[in-house]
């Protein structure tokens, strides 16, 4: 379907031009403010004149952040608008709404690839740290149910799997053999992934960097050191809010 474009002035001196999407499976009102403008998605039932007496309500927040103050950066540059999790192959987009009461929350909805986060979006790191707990959530959904096929396939035996946000480490693992694994692994490419859990599985056999740990390594990722260099410059590539 074509997008529709839609006018409305906000005030006399401030006419607003927005993109206008339908979505079955919404319930509710949505926007976002992206490099091409702002974008409404709405529920199949709502009329035209509900969306724009929504966005009325709302012709405060959109004028602050459509034009922002040159002193301060634009909110949509600091927070991001969606989550490319490469190894899911996955993108999550990401919309911010403005509401009373002003805590901060977040909601998920899996089906529609989509995080919703309400209240007073202005608090930046607060939106900031909201998303870094939602992502090692879901990196713990999905990481520790592969660490278990990967050690099932590969013969290796470990004891309890976490999940961090490291700033340094992509994962380690303990003379117990307890795996820990970074919440950013999501972002990675999913052959730079397998590496990291083959490399933290290998441990509980190698406790060391030796030349044994890296021939056990090499039974499993032929091509770990290509993968092992490149990774070790890949930690300041990522989106700045997950290294906050």
């Amino acid at each position: 379907m074509a997008p529709s474009f839609y006018s409305l002035s906000l005030t006399e001196d401030f006419l607003l031009r927005y993109e206008l999407r339908i979505s079955k499976r919404s319930r509710y009102l949505r926007m976002r403010i992206s490099d091409q403008g702002l974008v409404v998605t709405k529920p199949w039932d709502v009329s035209i004149v509900a969306v724009e007496a929504w966005l009325l309500s709302k012709a405060h927040w959109i004028i602050r952040h459509w034009q922002p103050p040159k002193t301060t950066p634009a909110i949509e540059l600091s927070l991001s608008s969606e989550i490319d999790l490469k190894a899911l192959q996955q993108t999550i987009q990401v919309c911010y709404e403005p509401t009373e009461p002003a805590k901060l929350r977040l909601q998920f909805k899996p089906g529609e690839s989509l995080i919703l986060i309400q209240g007073n979006i202005e608090q930046t790191e607060a939106c900031q740290a909201l998303l870094q707990t939602w992502l090692k959530q879901y990196t713990k959904l999905h990481l520790t149910k592969l660490l278990r096929q990967l050690a099932a396939e590969t013969g290796f035996n470990y004891g309890r799997c976490s999940i961090k946000n490291q700033q340094s480490r992509w994962g380690s693992c303990s003379s117990r053999g307890s795996i820990s694994l970074n919440a950013k692994l999501l972002l990675l490419p999913s052959e730079w992934v397998h590496y990291v859990l083959i490399h933290e599985l290998c441990h509980t056999h190698e406790m060391n960097h030796s030349p044994r740990f890296w021939a056990l390594v090499a039974r499993f990722v032929p091509n770990y050191r290509e993968i092992h260099r490149v990774m070790n410059r890949s930690m300041h590539l990522l989106p700045s809010w997950v290294n906050r």
